[in-house]
């Protein structure tokens, strides 16, 4: 399977974890942001917002699902833009944090931690039986 996760920009660093997490219960990660390690100031727009944001359409277009981090409220709504444009190509969302919109309450899922997401994949694919090929 295959994930785009919509955070907050400082949350990139910690999202790197995370991927590798994920990556252990076999969901790939797509969103290529994370590994950006550049900081966004003035000046910042233009041709280099359009390919950044080609990028991340590109990136959900290729995902499964969208999951959406709200655990940090510091956001410039970058998260809320790209959740919004999964909800438009029919992917699930799934929210990992707290509802802080309307629009969070309306996921697929929800769990309130990162650690409580990837322990009910782990139990879930402990649970899977082995396939008889």
């Amino acid at each position: 399977m295959k994930a785009y996760i919509a955070a907050s920009w400082q949350n990139r660093f910690r999202l790197r974890e995370i991927r590798t997490q994920l990556a252990e219960v076999n969901i790939q990660v797509m969103s290529q942001w994370i590994d950006m390690d550049r900081d966004y100031g003035t000046g910042d727009e233009g041709s280099v917002f359009t390919q950044e944001a080609d990028r991340d359409y590109a990136d959900i277009d290729k995902a499964t699902f969208l999951i959406l981090d709200t655990t940090d409220t510091a956001t410039r709504g970058g998260r809320e833009w790209e959740a919004g444009y999964a909800t438009g190509r029919n992917k699930p969302v799934i929210r990992i944090g707290p509802v802080i919109t309307p629009f969070h309450a309306r996921v697929a899922a929800s769990y309130d931690s990162w650690e409580k997401y990837i322990n009910v994949l782990r139990t879930t694919l402990e649970n899977v039986p082995p396939r008889n090929n």
